[in-house]
């Protein structure tokens, strides 16, 4: 990690290999395993892991990287690669947005949640979020997050007490995995998982 933050100090890119495990607990280098070349920004805390925020040009977009699956890192001679609006990028709000660093879609959200929930809902976007009161026993917010499974697994965690508003394909996609969900302990269901299933 220092050598991370002495790059990020320098301005400049960095290489490393990135690698997940196997079912087996072996390491499986992505990328062919091929060097990654990324232009880090910051370093986040989320979710008991560290993750370095970077431009990665092949997505043309800011992306993360968990540390610990990061190996092999040296400081490159290139300067990083600055995006029009770095200097307004909020590491904090970013981390806040992408729900345990698993990237996606940034989209307009709009949630309705039991006022039981208010405390979680200001621990996860701030307490500078808007809260508006929709009825006696809920409020609704405005968000701006990355659609992914982590989100919508946050959502169902919180069962009958939270419901999507908009946008509609947010809806059809926490439907759909309810469905998928449910369909698994019917009578005669699949009662084991399917490698080739897609999960939305």
């Amino acid at each position: 990690m220092d050598t991370i933050h002495q790059a990020i100090a320098k301005n400049c890119q960095i290489s490393f290999l990135y690698f997940e495990y196997t079912v087996d607990k072996e390491k499986s280098y992505r990328h062919g395993g091929e060097a990654y070349v990324a232009s880090p920004y910051a370093l986040s805390w989320d979710d008991e892991n560290y993750y370095m925020i970077a431009y990665y040009k092949k997505y043309d977009d800011l992306s993360h990287f968990r540390v610990d699956k990061m190996e092999s890192i040296e400081i490159l001679e290139e300067k990083c690669i600055n995006l029009p609006n770095r200097r307004d990028f909020n590491p904090a709000e970013y981390a806040k947005k992408v729900f345990n660093m698993f990237g996606g879609r940034e989209e307009n959200i709009r949630l309705q949640f039991d006022n039981s929930l208010i405390n979680v809902v200001l621990d996860r976007f701030g307490e500078d979020i808007s809260i508006y009161k929709a009825d006696e026993n809920s409020f609704t917010v405005h968000i701006r997050a990355f659609v992914s499974p982590t989100l919508l697994g946050w959502i169902f965690e919180f069962g009958n007490k939270v419901k999507i508003l908009s946008p509609q394909s947010l809806i059809d996609k926490i439907r759909q995995n309810a469905l998928d969900c449910l369909s698994r302990y019917q009578p005669g269901g699949n009662d084991g998982i399917d490698p080739d299933e897609k999960f939305a």
